[in-house]
């Protein structure tokens, strides 16, 4: 759809009365006959390269070929033409935005219904609903010889806040205040994985030890100038409770709904209606866009079915 928009996107001059442009779509134009088409419409030449692109495929065989060989070039500006004419669309829009309301509309609050009770779900069932997990020690050891550091292990308060966790997986990553751009997500260059292997019933402090990569953000610092000077970023990647493993991806959030609250799009909410309402609903945008393609392509039949099938390959 994003290259038929863009087909779209030029302002067309009508030019029926070039006769250059009474040429197969399959016939390249020569020098001379595209300058004088270009006289007329310097955005043509979008329009002919995307047209020899998709025409001068080799993937594109001989029955295809003969099977649309009588569009020419003035059947495709046409085409383009009556598809942006907004005066004979608008009215019919707006018909059609009426007709999906009184179809669909009704569909809206209970999407919303939808939306509403998995952002509780998620919020509720959150790992960091499960845990809390605090930096509150920095424990350096040092070599006996040179007055230099040798290890630090960060001490970690963990706290359970629903019950004893039978297994613990987090990462971290620290963060120069200055530098930080205030985004918590972890990637997996620069993250910390630590794995807690035994029961956690009540708040204790767990050691892990520290990269050598983070050695001289940490070995300079007690635990108050480091945390004045530092952020640290805490991602809890997986717990597991009375035998179950949870991690974000298990919540049993369905992924039409995983995609909405990640992206917020309208395109997400019309499949979560789809999923989990009604199979056969469309948006308004898919209902209109689909009207309208029945309306060209009641027009301009073969041009219609060419531009799908052929420049925007949708078979």
């Amino acid at each position: 759809m994003k290259k038929l928009l863009f087909l779209l996107s030029f302002t067309f001059v009508l030019i029926s009365c070039d006769r250059q442009l009474n040429k197969s779509v399959f016939t390249p134009l020569s020098v001379e006959d595209l300058s004088k088409t270009l006289k007329n419409d310097s955005t043509f030449g979008d329009t002919y390269k995307i047209i020899r692109e998709k025409c001068d495929s080799e993937s594109l065989d001989d029955i295809k070929k003969a099977k649309y060989y009588s569009i020419t070039y003035k059947d495709i500006c046409n085409y383009i033409s009556y598809a942006k004419d907004s005066d004979y669309f608008k009215p019919l829009i707006e018909e059609w935005e009426k007709e999906w309301s009184s179809k669909y509309e009704k569909y809206d609050i209970k999407i919303d219904s939808v939306i509403n009770y998995w952002k509780k779900y998620k919020k509720d069932n959150a790992l960091d609903t499960y845990v809390d997990i605090e930096l509150t020690k920095i424990d350096k050891e040092y070599y006996s010889y040179l007055n230099d550091v040798k290890e630090i292990n960060l001490g970690f308060t963990l706290t359970p806040l629903k019950g004893k966790i039978d297994q613990l997986i987090f990462s971290y990553n620290i963060k120069l205040k200055i530098n930080d751009n205030g985004e918590s997500y972890i990637s997996v260059l620069d993250k910390h994985r630590c794995l807690l292997s035994e029961t956690l019933s009540e708040s204790n402090v767990h050691y892990w030890k520290v990269d050598y990569s983070d050695m001289d953000k940490l070995k300079g610092h007690t635990l108050s100038s480091f945390l004045r000077n530092y952020n640290i970023h805490i991602k809890i990647e997986e717990i597991r409770i009375d035998g179950i493993n949870k991690t974000e991806d298990n919540l049993g959030i369905p992924e039409s709904v995983k995609d909405y609250l990640k992206y917020e799009s309208w395109l997400d909410k019309g499949k979560i209606a789809k999923d989990l309402i009604n199979k056969d609903y469309v948006t308004k945008y898919e209902y209109v866009k689909q009207k309208k393609l029945e309306k060209l392509n009641k027009k301009l039949r073969l041009v219609n079915e060419f531009v799908e099938k052929i420049i925007l390959e949708l078979d």
